[in-house]
């Protein structure tokens, strides 16, 4: 899907982001996608790597409620 079509998109958007993810640069193509989404927000995990969603201290159900998405 191209730019111009992502960015028609007006559904909220929640971009979750890994500061220390070694295998791709997940806060710079977080921070690009924000760009792109009218409606989105960022949110970054500084102490979580390339595999957040499974870490032990990272519980999405929890990220889901503080940033109001659910």
């Amino acid at each position: 899907m191209d730019e111009k079509k992502l960015s028609q998109i007006t559904q909220p958007v929640l971009l979750i982001a890994s500061t220390k993810d070694r295998l791709l640069p997940s806060v710079a193509e977080a921070q690009r996608l924000t760009s792109i989404f009218t409606n989105s927000h960022l949110i970054t995990l500084p102490h979580s790597g390339h595999s957040c969603l499974v870490e032990a201290d990272v519980n999405l159900y929890n990220i889901l409620i503080e940033e109001k998405f659910i």
